[in-house]
Parts: C-alpha cells; structure tokens; sequence
C-alpha cells in the first residue's frame, strides 16, 4: 500500500505536466525566433520609405539563414556573413563576398542589397501560402520576400 502511494504520489504531478497547455507568451513572443526565419527566402521587392524601386523585379536575390549565417545569392556575387536576432530586430554583420566582376547594373544592385542588409533591421513574419518576410531598415525602405518551397 505505501508503494502504491508513492507510486502515485510521484507520478501524479508528471500526468498534470503532461497535460498542461504551452507556457503563456513572454513580452517577446510577437517577435520572429531565429529558427522561425532559417530556411530559403526569394527577394519580392526592395522599395524605398516612399515607394521608389530600390531593386527590380524578378532580380534573382535569395536569402537563407541557418544556424546563425546568412547567405545571399542570386546577384552577381554570393555574400554571407552572421546574424543575430534580438527583439524584434534582425541584425547582419558585415557581409563578406565573392569578387567576380560583373556589367553593370549587377554590381550595383549587389552593392545596394548588401547595404541595406548590413543596418539593424526590424523583421516580420506574415502567415500566408507561401510565407512572407518583410525587412525594414531605420529609414523605412523595406525588402519582402517569399518563402521558398522544400523540395
């Protein structure tokens, strides 16, 4: 009989755990987690706080985090560096890059993708098919993605 007590003693705070729901949201829970944002992203659009075309359409950019990194493709030079994301606010350091020289304009939109990259960036997610990814730099130019399919 006091096996038995013990027995439920100890097992029956387990089964209340067990079925307890999640946590409850910390102040921080709106915000994207890295792991949230890890995989492939195709670049939608680049536009300026006014809505002036910072990249064209259909330019090629992908962005993909993992573990940490950031890569950057699609351009006429690959990037990558680190990133880290606190509050709301994704930040890239320093891209490093490949050096190949290509005609213009590509150089120039790799110029102007990784500068707007390299400043602290608030991040959203949006909940659609396929996911959606907007980046926003301080002076309010925005750069949305589209999530790419695994396949």
């Amino acid at each position: 009989m006091l096996l038995r007590s013990l027995l439920i003693a100890t097992a029956l705070p387990l089964v209340l755990a067990a079925c307890a729901g999640p946590p409850a949201p910390g102040p921080d829970a709106a915000s994207p987690g890295p792991l949230e944002a890890q995989g492939a992203w195709k670049l939608a659009s680049a536009t300026t706080a006014d809505g002036a075309v910072l990249l064209p359409a259909g330019s090629g950019y992908r962005i993909q985090f993992s573990d940490h990194k950031v890569n950057v493709l699609g351009g006429c030079n690959r990037m990558f560096g680190g990133y880290a994301l606190s509050a709301g606010t994704l930040r890239i350091g320093t891209l490093a890059s490949t050096r190949m020289a290509c005609p213009e304009p590509a150089m120039h939109h790799d110029t102007t993708i990784a500068r707007l990259l390299e400043q602290p960036l608030s991040m959203s997610l949006m909940e659609s098919h396929p996911e959606q990814l907007r980046l926003k730099t301080p002076a309010g130019d925005t750069l949305s993605f589209t999530a790419i399919p695994l396949e």
